[in-house]
């Protein structure tokens, strides 16, 4: 084995790397050269521009050589960023971190990686070793904590940075989109108060940094909706010289005669609201009049539901995974779109980059986000004119397409069937009236609450049924509830998303964000399954 190592060694000298690969792998084989020959393995992939090769080999060369372990499990680490293996870095990544507590810039490396490819029970033990006081790493904490919702956590750590740092736009704007989304309602008064004064240099940069889609839950105010936005101004940039002056130009659309080219663009095809209210609308679509593609960018771990769908849906989807802005526009350019409608706006992975670099003939968008999509070089804004009567019309920048009922298809022919169930299977007394809201807990505003409490008040013998999961949120609403004359003992709590598929006789639904309040009378309500992420 020894004369394999120095043949190896040999023609590695010599620049022979495929023949030096050849006898170190042999000379691996023994344990007494393993390390060395896995070592000199490490290098020779390096030579060969093999980095993940070469990864896999300082991960083995780790096993063998005690004293250089955390050296080869550093190199093996930065290796797997390179080539975004996120799979593998997870083996090693907190003994790496722990191999190196100062590097902060490695741990962020990893620790946004993990976060990225949703690694979170490898994340939880990486936490620890970022530091709490740098923005980016706490940032990563957020995310981390929001995503396994576990808000407990997040708590302690949040409201300790705004007691140190409050005048930290940063800091102030996570902390007080932390209180919304935990229903700590106090933060959100004070928030409504901060904000009152446009003059203030905080104010404006903590609505800067707030994301668009977050206006929509506290905001009426045309100014802050369209007002300046962070969010926007950094899609815009990444796209750099790609969009060297204005808007991309178009393309001609299609002869008269010929069928029009219909794409959609989407993060979402999985389970999630945007497929739960369309599916059915693209399975009715006139295929002798359109032709149809989907263009996805669904994770691969959520696009297996796509095998259960329509046969005609499935042959139409387009993967777009993994593809640059640039790559998707030139795809859809390719493949002589005509009319292009993203659905995602403003929301979590969305490809407006892409929106904005196409030349496809006409560009809207629908469903995905509820204010005008600005920045996205789109036309229309599909809606209705209840969600956009108008008076709404000066906030848009898209010209508004406006359906004649509602904007929304929801499924009805695939909508799945439910298991009856009884009021004394999800706690609720047989005989009082119940008032239910599924929202997502950072659509509620103050002034919601306020308004329950009023409806409340007028129905003595009345329950607030209320979508809220884990003890800090059902603490702080009862809490505020309980300050404005309501006890603990009319509040029912629901968790999750099965907790709160009613199918009751007498229970009012409090539908909508903010301060309207829409009662609907359900007599026999069928509420199928909310879709993860609908966002109630």
């Amino acid at each position: 084995m020894a004369d394999n190592i120095n043949l190896a060694l040999d023609a590695y000298k010599r620049g022979a790397f495929e023949e030096a690969l050849h006898h170190a792998r042999a000379a691996a084989t023994s344990i007494d050269e393993a390390g060395k020959a896995e070592m000199l393995s490490a290098n020779i992939h390096l030579k060969l521009g093999q980095k993940l090769a070469a990864a896999e080999a300082f991960t083995r060369a780790a096993e063998h050589i005690a004293e250089k372990r955390a050296e080869f499990l550093t190199f093996a680490a930065r290796l797997y960023l390179t080539e975004r293996r996120a799979d593998r870095l997870a083996d090693i990544a907190v003994e790496v971190g722990q191999a190196n507590a100062g590097d902060a810039a490695l741990i962020l490396d990893m620790a946004q990686m993990l976060l990225g490819a949703g690694l979170h029970p490898v994340l939880d033990a990486l936490v620890p070793l970022l530091d709490l006081s740098n923005n980016w790493h706490f940032q990563v904490i957020i995310n981390h904590y929001q995503l396994t919702r576990k808000p407990g956590k997040l708590k302690p750590l949040i409201e300790a940075r705004y007691r140190e740092t409050p005048k930290d736009s940063f800091v102030a704007t996570n902390y007080f989109l932390f209180c919304r989304s935990s229903l700590y309602l106090p933060a959100t008064r004070q928030w409504q108060e901060i904000v009152r004064d446009p003059e203030n240099r905080l104010v404006a940069e903590i609505l800067y940094r707030d994301q668009p889609l977050s206006r929509c839950y506290w905001s009426d105010d045309p100014a802050v909706l369209n007002g300046p936005s962070g969010a926007i101004d950094n899609f815009r940039n990444k796209l750099g010289t790609a969009v060297p002056s204005g808007d991309t130009p178009r393309r001609g659309i299609r002869p008269a005669g010929e069928r029009l080219r219909i794409g959609y663009l989407s993060s979402d095809y999985t389970v999630h609201a945007t497929m739960y209210l369309l599916y059915d609308v693209f399975v009715a679509h006139d295929r002798s009049r359109y032709d149809i593609t989907f263009f996805c960018q669904t994770p691969a771990n959520q696009a297996q539901v796509q095998k259960t769908w329509d046969a005609q849906l499935q042959a139409e989807i387009a993967p777009v995974r993994g593809m640059s802005h640039e790559e998707i526009a030139q795809e859809i350019s390719r493949r002589g779109i005509d009319i292009l409608v993203d659905l995602k706006g403003h929301t979590a992975g969305h490809l407006l980059g892409a929106t904005v670099l196409s030349d496809a003939p006409v560009k809207a968008t629908w469903i995905g986000y509820p204010g005008s999509v600005r920045g996205a070089d789109l036309d229309y804004h599909i809606t209705d004119p209840i969600v956009t009567p108008d008076s709404a019309r000066h906030r848009f920048e898209e010209k508004l397409c406006r359906l004649p009922d509602t904007y929304q298809g929801n499924c009805s022919r695939t909508k799945p069937q439910l298991k009856p169930v009884s009021r004394a299977d999800q706690g609720l007394p047989q005989d009082a009236f119940v008032f239910a809201s599924f929202n997502s807990p950072a659509k509620i505003s103050p002034q919601t609450v306020d308004l329950w409490v009023r409806v409340l008040k007028a129905v003595p013998e009345s329950l607030l049924w209320i979508l809220a999961s884990g003890p800090l949120l059902q603490e702080n609403f009862a809490t505020e509830c309980a300050r404005l004359g309501i006890g603990r003992e009319r509040i029912i709590f629901a968790e999750g998303d099965d907790d709160v598929r009613p199918a009751l006789g007498r229970v009012a639904c409090f539908n909508q964000a903010r301060s309207n309040i829409c009662l609907a009378r359900l007599r026999k309500p069928a509420h199928r399954r909310r879709p993860a992420g609908s966002g109630g």
